[in-house]
């Protein structure tokens, strides 16, 4: 492993904390409702070509439901439909999108129907996407119309579009990610999820808005949209797949809310207009992602479909497994079903490798102990998966989230000291009584494991994931740290090593004596086996015969079941195999002379 530059695959960290820090013990308590056990009903497996199916939109007429929904076979989003006698099995699902796309319509999506008894006529609406252009900017995505005689063939209203985004408005990008309809008093009402001109991949916004129509076709949004917004703990940064239903004399609404661009816990809010909202505690968070391998709302969630039926609801839903988007069924008390008080997510500490922090005064300077803080090098991106991710997860950057750059020329002692003065003065204060979940990588992985091991405070940890580290050493220190060989590749960090080296050599020292000086840490990384051949016979030379040993690796290795119950390690795959072995001559006189 070359410490220096060896780049980690983000794959093995994201499964790690799927598997150990977010779906643990910690993970909240599962909802109350009650799932189906043979989910999904309607999936890609049961109901080809569809490779996905989500968003359903369900109403029951005379002991028939009736569901559309949004479908995917390969050539984009459409609306689809399905029929059944009891909701729940025998689906019917046609293979086929119900209603024809357009020149600007390149796709539907998002449908939501119901049946009017006055015109005694099925009305839906759906998001139409112009998916040459979805991923930024204004008017990307608008709501149409169509009628149904029956709930089974579909005319598109083709006069006008329903609703579109407005320019220079919060919902400029268009109108997508759920909507919700009710028909009250003659008065359509309208609870739509919207977007503004932000890159969907790097910075998505969603928030639900809210509108009236006497028709379905005219509307008029309420000025002080959006309605749905983050206030509460529970809820993440964007909000979206509004359901709606009126009840007791008030609207009751699920919807989705999600750190990025799709929806991972449904939540709940009650209002006796339609846009003055309140989000009760005591019936917050609603359902959460199972990140149960095998199921399939394991990864993400979508639009749902409510319908009251005597003292229960039965509950529609779309779920996604990492590979197919399914619709899966679940009932529960019409008293609304809540998860318990989350339990607060146990902190994260993130330690990088050798080299990618950064602090003018020690580097440039070369002073031992800087007055301003060391950062993360701008140039490295290894890390920005992990983090992303598990803010997706909910995690926030500085709460229960941190990334801890440090000085990595220091013996891996020192960094330890270091790390828990840093775990006593923020981490823990900002997380009182939780344990911690590390990710060490490379060198960080010994200044975790080092902590750890240190008197009880393994008692303190939850996780320890080590990724690529040295914990038997790595032979590639000997070189600068014996010889003074500092390796010249063609990369920043083997240039960065060198420039630091001349800046901060002292008059007529080696480069050996510079670099022993300047980068203790390297001795700690030597291997903790013999390592070094005799080019006369090839064989070992052993640790006895050896004037530099790494004996503080030894002594950590000595007791490291200690921590075996909070260890994970992980090592890299595809790439070139580490060397574990050199083989040296002895020194002529002139490199005796020169160090």
């Amino acid at each position: 492993m070359n410490l220096l530059s060896h780049k980690i695959n983000l794959i093995f960290f994201l499964l790690i904390f799927l598997i150990f820090s977010y779906f643990h013990e910690n993970v909240l308590a599962a909802s109350n409702w009650n799932k189906y056990p043979n989910n999904p009903i309607i999936s890609s497996s049961k109901n080809p070509p569809w490779f996905h199916t989500h968003n359903p939109s369900v109403i029951q007429k005379n002991g028939t439901y009736f569901m559309l929904f949004e479908g995917n076979s390969g050539s984009g989003s459409r609306v689809s439909k399905a029929v059944s006698t009891n909701g729940i099995d025998n689906w019917s699902v046609s293979s086929q999108p119900i209603i024809p796309t357009g020149q600007w319509d390149i796709e539907h999506a998002n449908p939501r129907q119901i049946y009017n008894p006055t015109l005694d006529i099925y009305q839906a609406w759906f998001s139409a996407y112009n998916t040459s252009n979805w991923i930024s900017g204004p008017d990307r995505f608008r709501v149409a119309y169509a009628t149904s005689s029956a709930g089974i063939d579909w005319q598109k209203y083709t006069e006008k579009w329903a609703l579109v985004g407005d320019s220079g408005k919060w919902d400029e990008g268009g109108i997508a990610r759920g909507l919700s309809i009710l028909l009250l008093n003659n008065t359509y009402h309208l609870w739509y999820a919207a977007t503004n001109t932000q890159n969907l991949g790097t910075n998505p916004y969603w928030r639900i808005g809210y509108a009236t129509s006497p028709d379905g076709i005219n509307w008029a949004k309420y000025s002080g949209n959006p309605v749905i917004y983050k206030t509460k703990d529970w809820e993440y940064a964007n909000m979206m797949v509004p359901f709606v239903l009126f009840e007791d004399g008030k609207f009751k609404m699920w919807y989705g809310t999600g750190a990025g661009d799709s929806c991972t816990r449904y939540a709940y809010a009650e209002s006796t207009n339609g846009y003055d909202w309140t989000k009760p505690a005591d019936k917050n968070p609603v359902y959460n992602i199972t990140g149960v391998s095998g199921d399939f709302d394991k990864a993400a969630l979508g639009g749902l479909s409510i319908i009251r039926e005597g003292d229960i609801y039965k509950i529609w839903y779309a779920g996604y497994d990492g590979t197919h988007a399914s619709i899966g069924y679940a009932t529960a008390s019409a008293e609304i079903s809540t998860i318990p008080t989350p339990t607060p997510l146990e902190p994260v500490i993130i330690i990088p490798g050798m080299m990618t922090s950064w602090n003018k005064e020690g580097v440039l300077e070369g002073q031992t102990s800087p007055t301003t803080p060391w950062k993360l090098l701008p140039f490295v991106k290894e890390y920005d998966g992990l983090v992303q991710t598990l803010k997706n997860l909910g995690y926030q950057d500085g709460k229960n989230l941190f990334l801890w750059p440090y000085d990595w020329r220091k013996p891996v002692d020192t960094l330890s000291q270091n790390l828990g003065l840093y775990i006593e003065s923020v981490v823990k204060p900002l997380n009182p009584g939780s344990k911690i979940h590390f990710v060490g990588h490379s060198l960080g992985g010994l200044i975790t494991r080092a902590w750890t091991q240190t008197g009880t405070n393994s008692n303190q940890v939850h996780h320890l994931v080590t990724v690529a580290a040295p914990h038997k050493g790595t032979i590639q220190p000997y070189k600068p740290w014996e010889g003074g060989d500092v390796a010249q590749e063609n990369s920043f960090l083997s240039l960065g090593a060198r420039i630091i080296i001349e800046l901060n050599r002292r008059s007529f020292s080696t480069t050996r004596q510079a670099v022993q000086s300047q980068f203790p840490a390297l001795k700690d990384l030597l291997p903790t086996e013999p390592y070094l051949k005799r080019q006369t016979d090839g064989s070992f030379i052993n640790q006895g015969d050896m004037s530099v040993w790494n004996t503080w690796l030894a002594n950590l290795n000595t007791n490291a079941s200690s921590i075996y119950p909070v260890l994970n390690t992980i090592k890299g795959t595809g790439f070139p195999q580490t060397p574990y072995s050199y083989t040296i001559i002895a020194p002529a006189w002139y490199d005796t002379v020169l160090g």
